[in-house]
């Protein structure tokens, strides 16, 4: 298990936990992602942390979104980068194009 706080995204990576927990059957089962079916509440998550990206040129670029935001990514956002935190919930490391909007 991670501890979130140990967790610094670079490279312009965004680090959101996910609204959805893992999904399981009645008997214990736990079902994969591509079992689930796609919804809103599914591939929503609150930012923890965003880093910054610079470009060959030097300049700095900051994404659109900011710690505490409400987010609805892609389906398969941060699909390799997704890891299970201490406390169960799951976290994913997420490019800023993935995010499609804040929700407010």
């Amino acid at each position: 298990m991670i501890e979130i706080d140990k967790i610094k995204p670079i490279n312009g990576q965004i680090l959101v936990i996910d609204d959805k927990k893992e999904e399981k059957t009645k008997g214990g089962i736990f079902l994969p992602d591509n079992a689930i079916s796609r919804t809103v509440e599914s591939c929503t998550g609150k930012v923890v942390a965003v880093s910054q990206t610079t470009l060959k040129n030097g300049t700095k670029i900051n994404p659109e979104v900011k710690p505490g935001d409400k987010v609805f990514y892609e389906w398969k956002a941060g699909a390799m980068q997704t890891f299970k935190l201490e406390d169960g919930s799951l976290a994913r490391l997420v490019r800023p194009e993935e995010i499609l909007a804040v929700l407010t």
